[in-house]
């Protein structure tokens, strides 16, 4: 306390001033606390997402700069911590998931109807506890994309990666996973070929490639899974980038689910994937965890 305030002021007024301010603050937070609230149910209905898993994944944007350009291309995508209790412990591996077609858009939320809102369930939260990131495609746009003749949505994604990195020093850079369905899998080929170092493990769902850069993938731990019914995109997408990639002299894993259709991903995503347990055990340096 201030030796005049002390001096000048009755106890009682200090005490007064104490209470007051302290429960204006409280106020404020509650008041903070309900329109996130609010927000959180206006958009679970409107796109939806339950109301837990919008408040999970915080939004976050990215700005790519250009030289000639007055204004940044201005990217949306959402974030996720693990556990604050898991995170004392451990170094966070962090999961990067490219949505399908479907989920494009700029409202920031619709990528999170698939793997990113089953990833917030407790059987998946507890057996695979890591950070994630969920971009969104803008609508009319794939994620190989060019946004104009300098900048594509791959260039936005591993800058996501990189400021997420910055700001999140917990998490670890020798475990950052990458899987993407459907157009989300056409996209995790794509950026595992435009940057093979960056990831410990990549799992294309439902997507396909080119097979002239297979040569690029040969030491990328890599596990690609298909329905053999696919209606939407033919098996026959993962099956010539296995195939190019084994010819290169890589050893990636392949899995062709019978009679299934396209919605291949709740495959992969639950609690007990094998392709998810194999993932979670990669590590950039080439050294699997054994736990």
């Amino acid at each position: 306390m201030c030796p005049t305030i002390a001096k000048y002021w009755p106890k009682s007024r200090i005490r007064l001033c104490a209470t007051a301010g302290a429960t204006w603050i409280a106020a404020n937070v509650a008041a903070l606390i309900g329109i996130d609230f609010y927000e959180s149910q206006r958009l679970a209905e409107e796109f939806g997402v339950g109301v837990s898993v919008i408040r999970q994944y915080k939004s976050r944007s990215v700005e790519l700069p250009k030289n000639d350009r007055v204004l940044p291309v201005t990217l949306a995508y959402r974030f996720r911590r693990p556990p604050p209790m898991w995170t004392r412990r451990h170094g966070v591996p962090l999961l990067v998931y490219l949505h399908g077609s479907g989920e494009r858009g700029s409202d920031n939320v619709q990528q999170l109807r698939s793997a990113p809102s089953v990833l917030c369930e407790s059987s998946l939260a507890n057996a695979f506890p890591c950070a994630v990131l969920a971009p969104q495609c803008p609508e009319g746009f794939h994620w190989s994309s060019t946004i104009d003749s300098e900048i594509d949505m791959l260039d936005a994604v591993l800058q996501m990666i990189d400021d997420v990195l910055t700001d999140f020093s917990r998490i670890d850079s020798q475990r950052i996973y990458l899987a993407g369905f459907s157009m989300g899998g056409y996209g995790a080929w794509a950026l595992a070929t435009r940057a093979p170092d960056r990831f410990a493990a990549v799992v294309p769902i439902a997507g396909g490639g080119d097979p002239a850069f297979a040569k690029r993938l040969v030491n990328v731990p890599l596990w690609a899974v298909h329905g053999a019914d696919d209606e939407v995109v033919s098996v026959t997408q993962s099956q010539a980038m296995i195939s190019a990639i084994h010819e290169a002299g890589g050893d990636p894993c392949f899995t062709e689910l019978p009679e299934v259709g396209h919605q291949t991903w709740p495959v992969v995503f639950r609690d007990s994937s094998e392709i998810l347990i194999w993932m979670f055990r990669q590590r950039l340096d080439g050294t699997a965890r054994q736990e």
